[in-house]
């Protein structure tokens, strides 16, 4: 008898395991009497029961996941540009307390800053006049640039108004001509 039950549970097996929609999870529960016999108490088949409810949740999550990482990419991407704007705004004071011409100091700026459209970067020199800049006097560089990226503008959407980047340098004049 104990032989024609493990063919049974053998047969059961096979074909619950061949079935495609079919998680095989069984409890026996096998007693044994006084007369050493052997019976099958209780067997269970379990089929899928919340397969629907991960697909559900995954659907529902992911949107989610995939804004927060662009937000995240477009808010690395600003530190970036105001990594930059820094950077041009103190080679820029650098240059023209050095060499007190305008014209350089755009062109190096302009060198510091390759990836960002020029018409938005915005430049200012106080005092903007050559002759008003004398030795130890101080002249300030002040650098805006309109962020405006309509592929991911999500804080534009967020906060509704425009995102303008501002970096500025102020710096000793240590030369006239």
């Amino acid at each position: 008898m104990y032989k024609e039950l493990i063919k049974l549970i053998k047969k059961i097996k096979s074909i619950v395991f061949n079935a495609c929609f079919i998680k095989f999870s069984h409890i026996f529960v096998i007693k044994e009497s006084k007369f050493k016999k052997i019976k099958l108490i209780s067997y269970k088949v379990k089929f899928f029961q919340n397969i629907g409810q991960s697909t559900l949740e995954f659907v529902l999550i992911f949107p989610l996941v995939i804004i927060a990482v662009l937000i995240i990419a477009q808010l690395g991407y600003i530190v970036y540009i105001q990594n930059i704007l820094n950077f041009a705004a103190s080679q820029g004071a650098r240059k023209l307390s050095t060499t007190n011409s305008n014209e350089m100091v755009y062109d190096l700026i302009y060198t510091n800053c390759p990836s960002l459209c020029k018409e938005k970067l915005n430049i200012k020199i106080n005092p903007f006049s050559e002759e008003q800049r004398k030795v130890g006097s101080y002249a300030n560089i002040s650098i805006e640039y309109d962020y405006d990226n309509s592929f991911l503008n999500f804080l534009e959407l967020i906060f509704n108004k425009e995102v303008t980047l501002k970096s500025s340098c102020i710096v000793r004049m240590e030369s006239e001509v």
